[in-house]
């Protein structure tokens, strides 16, 4: 019996996915060939504009952005965005090959994987737009990443290098882009005896007076996010204007709060108090609210108290959701509801779209391979069977 693989898909559902299992594929996956097809000429992938094109507002941004976007419109909205790729692993689950097509089969991005005789990646070749890209990965005598060098249309050359300390771990990144030919960014990073990350720097191409500072707790969780900001501004200075003397002050930016299960309960955003430059005021915040093991509440506010929104979830006994409810305080017309329901998998079958424009009923028709993957997703808009949206696996025997 050969050994079992299995592939995450990235399935960010929006609010859909924080109690649902993720859309898994099941088995030793050789290729996958997946896209979506719309039965309605009139309907199409959704569009802020009408000329955009197959990939809408954003065009094609990468593999993970679109199929991410794809994954969570397609099961909280009556529309769609778009999906056509392909790609290919070897029999350990790495991938070889990856290309995305427009809908008429013209290849848009495509991605070749490389291997050295360790399994690490050494090369991808990657054609994006009709321009080519060529990234090496480099390793050091502990097999640790040490440099990532890409070099894009013969001209414009980018690296990103490593350093460790004796410990093996990594105390310095730095980034060069010929774009800025006599600059570098660094991320530095600091720990404590025992290796545990305490502090994190970002370090602009423009100043090293300048950056970005992380602070993690004891348990190397991000606790505090730092600005450090120039004294004569109001906001972070712009590299082109900023006094090159100014020493700048460290502003604390964002702050988290875990609870026992490391899970974040609230997020705490400040900006420069208009007043008084060497303070921050805290302006948003956000509050996440658990049960047992389940999000059930989302609160976002402006400054302390004021609330901007709420986002409530209900589950069924397996934990999956059965109603997501968004309200606003001000805006009462973006208020939606979706209410959703389940057959034997964790996918669903029915969504019902509520919100000031009325009420939409979605269904979807799922069909499964022997494996339990499913191969067909069916989407009906109020009883139209609009959208179709397939996936072909092989398998290694």
């Amino acid at each position: 019996m050969s050994k079992t693989y299995q592939f995450l898909v990235l399935l960010s559902l929006f609010s859909f996915c924080n109690a649902q299992e993720k859309d898994s594929i099941y088995g030793n996956v050789k290729s996958i060939r997946e896209k979506v097809e719309f039965l309605n000429d009139t309907i199409q992938n959704r569009k802020l504009f009408s000329f955009e094109g197959d990939y809408g507002h954003n065009g094609f941004n990468s593999p993970k952005y679109n199929q991410s976007r794809f994954h969570s419109w397609w099961y909280t909205t009556y529309w769609t965005h778009y999906i056509n790729y392909f790609k290919a692993f070897d029999e350990s689950g790495k991938p070889l090959e990856e290309t995305w097509f427009y809908k008429n089969q013209d290849t848009v991005y495509h991605d070749q994987f490389y291997y050295n005789k360790l399994g690490k990646l050494k090369n991808q070749i990657i054609i994006e737009y009709g321009t080519k890209s060529n990234i090496t990965y480099s390793y050091n005598e502990n097999a640790y990443l040490e440099s990532v060098n890409t070099i894009k249309a013969d001209t414009l050359y980018a690296s990103k290098k490593y350093f460790f300390n004796d410990k093996n771990l990594v105390t310095e990144i730095e980034y060069f882009n010929s774009f800025i030919p006599d600059k570098t960014e660094k991320t530095l990073k600091f720990y404590d005896d025992e290796g545990n990350l305490l502090r994190m720097k970002k370090i602009g191409f423009f100043s090293s007076k300048f950056g970005t500072i992380y602070e993690f707790d004891k348990k190397g969780r991000k606790s505090k996010v730092f600005n450090q900001v120039s004294s004569n501004s109001l906001i972070i200075p712009d590299p082109i204007t900023q006094n090159r003397e100014d020493k700048g002050i460290k502003q604390l930016s964002e702050q988290f709060f875990y609870d026992e299960k490391d899970r974040i309960i609230e997020t705490h955003y400040y900006k420069q108090d208009f007043n008084d430059r060497t303070k921050v005021v805290l302006y948003r915040k956000i509050k996440n609210i658990y049960k047992d093991d389940l999000l059930i509440k989302i609160i976002h506010y402006k400054n302390a108290d004021s609330i901007i929104s709420t986002k409530t979830y209900k589950y069924d006994e397996k934990g999956r959701v059965i109603k997501n409810t968004t309200s606003f305080s001000k805006h009462s017309k973006n208020n939606r509801t979706l209410q959703y329901s389940y057959a034997n998998h964790n996918l669903p079958t029915k969504l019902i779209y509520e919100d000031d424009r009325g009420k939409t009923e979605v269904e979807f028709v799922h069909e499964f391979d022997e494996n339990k993957n499913w191969i067909k997703q069916t989407k009906f808009v109020n009883g139209e069977k609009l959208y179709v949206w397939t996936r072909e696996i092989t398998y290694f025997k």
